[in-house]
């Protein structure tokens, strides 16, 4: 069962869903999956060099971006995942566990 979360929204709800789905062993649609590799390769290469984002960046790529800066664990955690398929159900958590405590988290 997923977890409810607070009336607040955050642009990264998507990826946490997503994490959330993962970590609970349930499968992730692949446009669900689609849609968190794209956000993810963004904001790494947004983190590589803010002055030159990629062309429609979405928004919640800079976000993610904003938190890869931000948080040091956040971004060696995610420094060897290239997408959805490189996580498992444990890495998964972690991430999300992760991403609650984040400081833009709402």
């Amino acid at each position: 069962m997923l977890t409810a979360r607070s009336t607040a929204s955050s642009p990264l709800d998507i990826i946490r869903l997503t994490l959330e789905m993962l970590s609970q062993g349930h499968t992730v649609p692949a446009s669900l999956s689609e849609h968190f590799d794209s956000v993810l390769s963004s904001a790494k290469k947004l983190t590589q060099d803010p002055s030159n984002p990629p062309n429609r960046t979405p928004v919640e790529a800079i976000h993610l971006a904003f938190e890869l800066l931000s948080r040091q664990a956040l971004r060696q955690e995610l420094a060897d995942i290239n997408g959805l398929r490189d996580l498992d159900k444990n890495r998964a958590s972690r991430l999300l566990a992760e991403m609650e405590l984040s400081p833009v988290h709402p």
